[in-house]
């Protein structure tokens, strides 16, 4: 019997060690795939991340499935050296595609994307209650059609973030993408 099983591994075995390895990568993909594809909570970008925001809003949604991108950075004066092009272009490609729900960035990072109507209108998207509440801390810009309109919250003005420590001494812009509507 053992010479027997000897000859049939010496001569069969890449006929049972194929197969294994064959459905072993198979299920590798199969379950990356199902858990990169789950639907999230919430998606959050970062544009020129202050890592205490970032803290703050993970504080927020602990116990939640989000997902941060905080490797966005965008000078203000719009340098076209290779990394500077790379990372406007994959932040422009994760906002068009609703890759995120919600950015935190500055003032002419936001202004550089609404030229392609790429936010919300608050005005539109918040229950009135709520767009009264924020009405003197919103952010305008003028969208594709040359009209101003309120696209985000400026968190250093609000008190209700400020007060409760989420953006003290922040220069950041909190606003929704357009994409958000659809879901």
């Amino acid at each position: 019997m053992k010479k027997k099983l000897e000859y049939i591994w010496a001569y069969y075995k890449w006929y049972f060690i194929i197969p294994i390895i064959v459905l072993f990568f198979a299920f590798s993909i199969i379950s990356s795939f199902i858990e990169n594809n789950k639907p999230k909570d919430i998606s959050i970008a970062f544009v020129n991340a202050n890592e205490h925001l970032i803290e703050q809003v993970e504080n927020i949604f602990d116990g939640k499935d989000i997902v941060i991108y905080k490797d966005f950075f965008q000078s203000e004066n719009q340098s076209l050296d290779t990394d500077s092009v790379a990372n406007i272009q994959k932040f422009s490609a994760l906002l068009t595609n609703g890759g995120f729900d919600v950015a935190f960035s500055s003032d002419y990072s936001v202004e550089m994307f609404e030229k392609n109507d790429a936010y919300a209108n608050l005005e539109e998207f918040l229950p009135d209650e709520l767009y009264k509440a924020v009405s003197n801390d919103l952010f305008f810009c003028e969208n594709s059609k040359g009209e101003n309109i309120p696209v985000g919250i400026v968190i250093e003005q609000n008190q209700i973030l400020t007060v409760s420590n989420y953006a003290k001494n922040t220069e950041y812009i909190i606003y929704l993408i357009e994409n958000l509507k659809e879901r």
